[in-house]
């Protein structure tokens, strides 16, 4: 329970303190130091996906916040995997270390999660403190909704960290399923990786490019260096959001702005100049009528995702390019049904995991034009799975079939050449005919035998072999 604690605490006091400097550093701070601890527990139950409801308005009006950003959860998510993995650690020094065997999991699972346990529950202990303190505040928090959220975060990450610190145990796979669960996941994590990866390139293109807007945003919401800082801060806390936001406008969906309309490649109907508030990442939106060279290369993002998780199946489809004519790699081959069914349910992992993040990336940051803001999940998700599956599919089963062409050539050419290289050898007199009388010597067949025999590893009896007439010779 402890580690629990300690975790807790210390997430939460990093923000206090970045928080409080802040509030020291400003020319006018509003309200005192009190105020600012409030809003440093709000911001942590926020990290844990908690809604907040701000006060502190100009018309005095409670306006809903319930977007996480992503940025500022990565903190408790890593507090949180620490403190579990010590305890697992402490308490099973050995299977801590890197070189236990972890293939028997079943004594050690229920005082794993007998631990974690504890641990969560320490937790979920100062989670219930934040969310009572914060309910009276700038940024008012729901003790129950808090505390629900903080639990659920914890647990999740409790038992992913269990589950590796066991060995990764799971239900037992076979035939084509088998066969097919590793290489859909290597290539959904592919494609998820290029998703995201080509979000963040977009993102940080669209900053670019519209760097004179963004920073002239940063200065409409703060006059002093210290307020300039809050929102850079809060920019970056909201980045990885932007990035999903980015991933989602080029899989086609788009994003919303709330009553402002949607943003997309190939309908835009918000202007980020219409919004109520001049946030900086909303400045950088982007602006004009679809079909622009950016709009067509965020499209090929989905395109490039396809096509890698196509490519990464194939390969696994027929691992080995041109491997000898039997036994060296045929077996490892999967056919074509099961080739298309590791794409299929690549494509359904990929669009699982886009929805989650996209609900994880959306929420409202106040009423009107911002009652949501961020992708659609199940618009996403589907054409994340819609995507890969299109481009995937015959990507796989095309390079399938060109590696086992190639297997096949390849087998046939070696084939060619050794018969080329026995009829050499037969016309130089290398080795000797059928019809040679030496060949069938008792001398020549013993040595032929002992050859064999010592290759063979001691896996051949021992005894000579047999004469022309049918019986063993036996030796002097």
């Amino acid at each position: 329970m402890l580690g629990g604690l300690i975790a807790a605490a210390l997430g939460l006091g990093l923000l206090a303190v970045v928080v409080l400097l802040l509030w020291i550093a400003s020319p006018a701070p509003q309200g005192g130091p009190e105020a600012a601890l409030h809003v440093a527990a709000g911001l942590w139950l926020a990290a844990h996906g908690a809604g907040l409801v701000r006060t502190s308005t100009v018309t005095g009006e409670a306006v809903p916040v319930d977007l996480t950003p992503l940025l500022a959860a990565a903190l408790p998510l890593w507090l949180i995997s620490r403190a579990v993995r010590n305890a697992l650690a402490d308490a099973f020094p050995a299977r801590a270390d890197a070189s236990f065997d972890r293939t028997n999991t079943s004594p050690d699972r229920a005082g794993a999660v007998r631990i974690a346990a504890t641990v969560v529950a320490g937790y979920l202990l100062a989670g219930t403190a934040v969310a009572l303190y914060a309910h009276d505040g700038p940024l008012r928090a729901d003790p129950l909704g808090a505390v629900v959220w903080s639990a659920g975060t914890a647990s999740a990450v409790a038992t992913v960290v269990v589950w590796v610190f066991l060995g990764r145990p799971g239900p037992a796979l076979r035939g084509a399923t088998e066969a097919c669960a590793g290489p859909a996941l290597r290539a959904a994590g592919l494609s998820v990786a290029l998703l995201l990866g080509g979000g963040l390139v977009l993102t940080l293109l669209v900053l670019g490019l519209h760097g004179e807007e963004v920073w002239a945003a940063v200065e409409r919401l703060s006059g002093n260096g210290p307020g300039r800082t809050a929102v850079v801060l809060l920019a970056l806390a909201l980045l990885p959001n932007a990035v999903i936001w980015a991933a989602s406008y080029g899989l086609g969906p788009g994003f919303a702005l709330g009553a402002a309309g949607m943003v997309g490649p190939f309908a835009t109907s918000a202007d980020g100049g219409a919004l109520p508030v001049s946030f900086p990442l909303f400045a950088a939106l982007p602006t004009g009528i679809p079909g622009t060279p950016l709009t067509w290369a965020a499209v090929a993002l989905p395109v490039a995702a396809g096509l890698a998780a196509g490519v990464c199946a194939g390969r696994d489809a027929a691992p080995v390019a041109a491997p000898l004519p039997r036994g060296y790699g045929v077996e490892d081959t999967l056919d074509a049904r099961e080739t298309a069914l590791t794409v299929c349910a690549a494509a359904v992992l990929c669009g699982a995991v886009l929805a989650a993040l996209a609900a994880l990336a959306s929420g409202a940051l106040g009423k009107g034009a911002l009652a949501h803001v961020g992708p659609t999940w199940w618009a996403t998700g589907a054409a994340a799975a819609a995507w890969t599956a299109v481009f995937g599919v015959p990507t796989a089963l095309g390079l399938r079939a060109w590696r086992l062409r190639a297997r096949g050539a390849f087998a046939e050419n070696v084939r060619r050449r050794m018969r080329m290289r026995m009829r050499m050898r037969l016309r130089r007199g290398d080795v000797p005919g059928v019809d040679d009388p030496a060949w069938h010597d008792t001398g020549a067949r013993r040595s032929r035998w002992a050859a064999l025999k010592a290759a063979s590893g001691g896996l051949m009896n021992d005894f000579s072999p047999r004469g022309r007439d049918g019986d063993r010779e036996r030796g002097d």
